[in-house]
């Protein structure tokens, strides 16, 4: 009978350590599940931070890209506007310059009827110079003519 009660009680011992056991296992199992849940929460966490700054990143790169493109256009406009205004320089000195020779054609055409006009006037002049040494070389012989009839008859 004690025999019976020792092997009973050490059934139970055995009982109870087994449930011992059993509670430490799940006590284990249940600290190493939050431990991976605390370690998942934190890995998550992390991982949100890190797209968070990813996304800051690809905004960043965005706003840096529109930037650049707007110094891009805003370069493009202005070489624009240069070259609208070197090419403005150039028509209006073209223009100028096409009015100067304008002028100096015209210059150059009145130079010339001028000329033409002194030279029809030196003609005319040595014309009438010409008519008259002609006139007055008609005029001697005419008179040397008339003296020397004159004379013919006076010593007849």
């Amino acid at each position: 009978d004690k025999a019976q009660d020792v092997k009973k009680q050490a059934g139970k011992k055995v009982d109870e350590a087994k449930d011992k056991v059993e509670d430490v296992k799940k006590q284990a199992q249940d600290k190493a599940q939050d431990v991976k849940k605390q370690a998942q929460d934190k890995a998550g966490d992390a991982k949100k931070q890190f797209d968070k700054k990813v996304e800051e990143g690809k905004d960043k790169a965005q706003d840096l890209k529109k930037q650049a493109g707007e110094k891009v256009d805003e370069a493009k406009d202005k070489v624009e506007d240069v070259k609208k205004q070197a090419q403005d320089k150039a028509q209006d000195v073209k223009k100028q310059a096409g009015e100067k020779v304008d002028e100096a054609k015209d210059k150059a055409q009145d130079v010339k009827k001028q000329a033409g006009k002194k030279v029809d006037e030196a003609k005319d002049k040595a014309q009438d110079e010409k008519k008259q040494a002609q006139d007055k070389a008609r005029g001697r012989k005419e008179a040397g003519t008339g003296q020397g009839a004159r004379r013919q008859e006076a010593s007849r």
